[in-house]
C-alpha cells in the first residue's frame, strides 16, 4: 500500500531545493539515501490515512540527511526553511493588500480596491497550489486571508453589487484548503 502513495511534485521540487542547499553547506547525502527518504514520506503519508506525501511530512528528512552530530542543525533549518519564503511571499502580498484595502477611500476607488484584495487572495492559493507550504505556513495564510476577507466585506458594504461589476469576486473561493 506504501509504495501506491504518491510523492507530489511539490515535495519532489523540494527535496531537489534541500539537497542543492545542503549540498551548498558540504553535507552530502546518497541518491539511494534521497531514494530510501521518499520512502519514509510515502509512509508518513500512508500512516496519516493519504494518498500523496506533502510537505508537511518533511520533517522527517531531519532525522535522514545527517552523517554527522555536527550536520544535525544545518539539515534542520534547510528542511524547516523549504517553504519559507513561499510564505513570506504570500503574506506580505496579504499585508500589503489589507493595508491598502483598510484606510478610507472614495467610492470611486472601492471597486479597484476590491480587486486588489481579491487578486491577493488568489494569487496567495495559486502560490501555495504550486509552490506549496507546510501546515503552519497555510495556516497562517488563512489567517491573513480571513482578516482580508474581513476588509473586504467592509468594502463591499460600501457600494451596490450593480455598481461594483466583476470586482465583486467572492473571496471564499481563495480559502485554503485546510
Amino acid at each position: 500500500e506504501i509504495q501506491a502513495v504518491k510523492v507530489s511534485d511539490q515535495a519532489r521540487r523540494s527535496m531537489v531545493e534541500i539537497r542543492g542547499a545542503l549540498e551548498k553547506q558540504k553535507i552530502h547525502a546518497s541518491s539511494r539515501r534521497y531514494g530510501a527518504l521518499q520512502q519514509v514520506l510515502r509512509a508518513l503519508a500512508w500512516l496519516d490515512d493519504r494518498d500523496t506525501a506533502l510537505l508537511d511530512d518533511f520533517d522527517a528528512l531531519s532525522f535522514g540527511l545527517w552523517t554527522d552530530r555536527d550536520q544535525i542543525d544545518p539539515v534542520k533549518a534547510v528542511v524547516q526553511a523549504v517553504d519559507h519564503q513561499v510564505v513570506q511571499d504570500c503574506l506580505g502580498k496579504l499585508r500589503d493588500a489589507i493595508q491598502r484595502c483598510s484606510g478610507q477611500a472614495p467610492a470611486a476607488k472601492v471597486p479597484e480596491l476590491l480587486q486588489l484584495a481579491a487578486n491577493a487572495a488568489m494569487e496567495a492559493r495559486k502560490a501555495l497550489q504550486e509552490k506549496g507550504a507546510r501546515r503552519k505556513g497555510r495556516a497562517d495564510i488563512k489567517r491573513e486571508i480571513d482578516s482580508l476577507k474581513g476588509v473586504y466585506d467592509k468594502l463591499r458594504g460600501k457600494v451596490t453589487p450593480h455598481g461594483v461589476g466583476a470586482a465583486l469576486i467572492d473571496l471564499g473561493r481563495a480559502r485554503l484548503d485546510e
